[in-house]
């Protein structure tokens, strides 16, 4: 394959792992986060533009860190054998 890899082996595996831990920070800490602003404010629409501002803010954030594939690239590996048949 004519690509590289940023993380090998164990890096890989820690990497994936901070990850998905970083991703289970927002179920656990946005009810709570909410809950208090709709409590200080006394109206739930500035919880809404939390949560509104956390979707546009990844969007961005996608849109800035993820680079286009190139369609011109042909990966050297052959495809993987499924054992189902045709």
């Amino acid at each position: 394959m004519s690509g590289f890899a940023l993380l090998s082996g164990a890096s890989a595996a820690g990497g994936i792992a901070l990850i998905s831990s970083l991703g289970n920070l927002g179920p656990a800490v946005a009810p709570s986060l909410t809950g208090y602003i709709t409590a200080t404010t006394g109206n739930s629409l500035f919880s809404t533009y939390l949560v509104v501002a956390a979707y546009l803010l990844s969007g961005l954030l996608l849109l800035i860190i993820v680079k286009p594939a190139d369609p011109n690239e042909v990966l050297d590996e052959p495809a993987v054998e499924t054992g189902l048949a045709s």
